[in-house]
Parts: C-alpha cells; structure tokens; sequence
C-alpha cells in the first residue's frame, strides 16, 4: 500500500474572527441576543454582502478543473487542501516509472500538482498566502483544526489544541460549579473532535442537557453526577494517541421494489446480499 502525499493552499491572511460577551462593548459592529447572551463581531462579517458564499462558489470552479487534471482538491472558502497527481487507471507516464521508489514517485507527483495548482490559481487572479500555506509535500498537513494523515489515513488532533482543550476542562474541574460559556465552549469543542475521536458525540449528552437547563437560569451550573462524570471521561485524551480511521469508499447497487398495495410493504435483499427479507403493515394513518 503507497500512502498519497498532501499540500495546503491558503488565498487569504485576515480571516474574520467572531467572539461572544455578555455585555455590549466598545468596537464590536454587530451581534445579535440569544437566550440572554449577546453574540458579537469584531469586524464587520464579509461586508453585509454574500461574499462568503461567491469567493467558495467561484473557488469551487477551480477545484472541478483541478480535479479533471486529476489533481484531488477541496475548499473552505479560502482554505484549499489537495493531494498529488493521479492518472487514469493508475497508468504513470514512463518519466515517473523510472523513479527509484514509490516514495520518489509520491513526491513526483505532488511537486507536479502544486505547480499545476499554483499555475492555474495564479492565472485565475487569486493571492496565494505562503505564511500559511504549506508547499513542501508531505504526509501530514493541517488543515480546519486537524491534521490530515494520509498514511494513518485519519484526521489527528493538533497537539496545541488539545493541550488548550485540557487546559479548560482542568480549571472547569477544579470547581464545584461552571458558568454557561465555559460550558458552551468544552461542548463545542467536544463535538467538533467528532471526526477525529471515536464516539465523541456519544459523550456529550449531559453537557447538552445542563446547557439547555442552564439557558432559562442565570444561575452557575452544578458540577456533580453525571454531568461531572462526563466531564472526566474527557481527561483521556491526557494520554490517548490513538486516531479515527476513515471510512472506506464503498459503492452499493440497490434495486427497490413496489407494487400498489396499501396493506403492507416488504423488501429482500439479494441475490449476492446477506439473505433478508423483511416486511410491516401500513399504518391507517400513513395509507
């Protein structure tokens, strides 16, 4: 098995950065109230125009004609993260087949796609930020908050966040009670490691169920049973290295069958499937 190798593209330096407080201060242009709680922006959010939405449109132009070259290229709106050339087939040109390696060949292929990609942005008008760009091949690139790993094949939490998230979580413990923010913030962050820590959604019910009670109170929230309990649990990470692989591309063919009876419906798997035939009757309510 080769492992692909990756490069990140970043067009722009000053992203717009949203935070919240409970009172209205000097130099934030707009917010709205939530449950009590005001929302607020330092910086006016793309211009009160659709902005946003047409650079990821016009960006996303770029990334199918990247594609057809067969260079893989996502985005998040000024975020671009790719992988190297692939050929129909899998049929390298003989340039690359003399290579000494698959390594060496990896590497062919990457430093052709970033050219390519650099080229064809470049042409198209865009900036490219080489702060925060990555454009030495290599197999693990941040990008969104992970670390995307082609030979683990897994997104990785970035160490510094994860020391961040500790840190919070810590200092949330260390008291019998927590304000709603700070609780907001360890359950959104909780959520968002779904992609790179199995099951984390799972763990996230009673952070869920005090912040809810909590929005009709401006009472601090009792750190104690279940709630606690969950909160712990999250001191795993301290020594966990592990990761969560990504599903595998998979193509099913299913072939669906109907007839006009409204007394009961029934489906079978097969042939070449699992043998399953299952079947229930029509509700009066749903005939």
């Amino acid at each position: 098995m080769f492992f692909p190798t990756f490069f990140k593209l970043s067009a722009t330096t000053n992203p717009v950065k949203t935070i919240s407080n409970s009172l209205w201060t000097a130099g934030h242009f707009f917010g709205f109230e939530w449950g009590g709680w005001f929302f607020v922006s330092c910086c006016i959010p793309f211009g009160w125009k659709s902005s946003a939405y047409i650079y990821h449109s016009t960006g996303l132009l770029a990334s199918h004609y990247l594609r057809s070259l067969g260079i893989p290229s996502s985005l998040s709106i000024d975020e671009r993260h790719s992988g190297q050339l692939s050929f129909p087939n899998g049929c390298l040109p003989v340039s690359y087949q003399n290579l000494p390696s698959q390594d060496s060949i990896n590497l062919a292929l990457a430093n052709t796609a970033i050219f390519l990609t650099c080229f064809i942005l470049s042409s198209l008008g865009y900036f490219i930020g080489l702060e925060k760009s990555t454009l030495v091949p290599c197999k693990q690139v941040s990008y969104l908050g992970f670390i995307s790993d082609s030979e683990k094949q897994a997104f990785i939490l970035l160490p510094h966040k994860k020391e961040k998230f500790l840190i919070l979580l810590k200092r949330a413990l260390s008291s019998g009670t927590i304000d709603l923010v700070t609780l907001q913030r360890l359950g959104g962050k909780c959520i968002s490691m779904a992609l790179a820590v199995p099951g984390a959604r799972l763990y996230t019910n009673e952070i869920n169920l005090a912040l809810f009670r909590a929005v009709r109170s401006s009472r601090p929230i009792k750190l104690s049973g279940p709630l606690r309990q969950e909160l712990e649990h999250w001191l795993f990470l301290e020594t966990w290295n592990g990761f969560l692989p990504w599903r595998s591309e998979r193509h099913f063919h299913f072939r669906l069958l109907s007839d006009s009876s409204s007394f009961a419906w029934g489906g079978v798997l097969g042939p070449g499937a699992i043998n399953v035939s299952t079947c229930d009757y029509w509700d009066l309510s749903v005939r």
